[in-house]
């Protein structure tokens, strides 16, 4: 996330890498960042800004594994699967190896549905899904 903000952002000196990353760990454990010292205004409403932006939709209360509203963060889609919980995984690898929505909820889910998906059925999972997972499925 860090990376993602300053590439979309451009902001003074005295807002460190530091004082985002304290931001973005404050913000996905759910408190509220509060302003360095010697940072200026315009600075912090970028990184509340785009906190909010982030994960706003990625939160439990928006089932975003249901939506697909978690945002794509520089090739990443970040999830709080549960209070204070928070997965990623690669934006890009929802397609090849979806079975259905709610495998992206965590990694658990997502081992969960592709396993009952290819047991119940009796098939293979998706081509996509890593040889050494697939192994564990029906068949796999």
């Amino acid at each position: 996330m860090l990376a993602h903000f300053k590439k979309a952002n451009n902001v003074g000196k005295a807002l460190t890498d530091d004082m985002v990353l304290e931001a973005i760990r404050e913000e996905l454990e759910g408190t509220v960042p509060v302003m360095p010292n010697g940072v200026a205004p315009s600075d912090w409403k970028l990184v509340i800004d785009y906190l909010k932006l982030v994960t706003e939709r990625s939160r439990g209360s928006y089932s975003p594994w249901f939506e697909n509203t978690a945002v794509n963060v520089g090739g990443r889609a970040y999830v709080e699967s549960y209070d204070n919980e928070w997965w990623s995984y690669e934006h890009a690898s929802r397609a090849p190896t979806r079975v259905n929505n709610y495998q992206w909820r965590s990694p658990a889910e997502w081992f969960a549905e592709v396993y009952a998906i290819t047991w119940l059925k009796k098939v293979k999972p998706p081509a996509a899904v890593d040889a050494s997972v697939a192994a564990f499925m029906w068949q796999g």
